[in-house]
C-alpha cells in the first residue's frame, strides 16, 4: 500500500511525506498549507487509512485506486488553511485567546 500511496501523492500539489519520529511514530502522507495536516494518509494492514482532521473521521480504502477517486472528489474541500490556521496558529502567530509561552 505504501508504494501505491507514494505513486499517487509523491508529485501531488499540497502533499508532503512525514517520516516516522519517536518510539511509536509512524510514517504518513499529509495534506495542508503551512505545515498543517488537514488530511493524513497512512498504510494500515494493507489498507489506506485517511484521517480527515476537519471532520475528525477516518476512511479506509482497500485499493489505491479507490483512494485516488476519493481525492479527485474531495481533496479541494481541504485547500487553504483550517479555521485554526486562519487565526494565526499555523503561521506562527498565537491564536486568539492563547497567551504566548516563555520566550515568545
Amino acid at each position: 500500500m505504501w508504494t501505491g500511496l507514494g505513486a499517487i501523492l509523491g508529485d501531488r500539489l499540497g502533499w508532503y511525506f512525514a517520516p516516522p519520529h519517536g518510539t511509536h511514530g509512524e510514517a504518513m502522507w499529509c495534506f495542508g498549507l503551512a505545515g498543517e495536516a488537514r488530511l493524513v494518509a497512512t498504510a494500515v494492514e494493507g489498507e489506506c487509512c485517511l484521517h480527515d482532521h476537519d471532520s475528525d473521521t477516518d476512511l479506509l480504502f482497500d485499493h489505491p485506486i479507490d483512494f485516488e477517486v476519493w481525492l479527485a472528489e474531495h481533496e479541494r474541500e481541504h485547500d487553504g488553511l483550517s479555521r485554526l490556521g486562519e487565526v494565526g496558529g499555523a503561521l506562527g502567530a498565537p491564536a486568539r485567546g492563547v497567551e504566548e509561552g516563555p520566550g515568545g
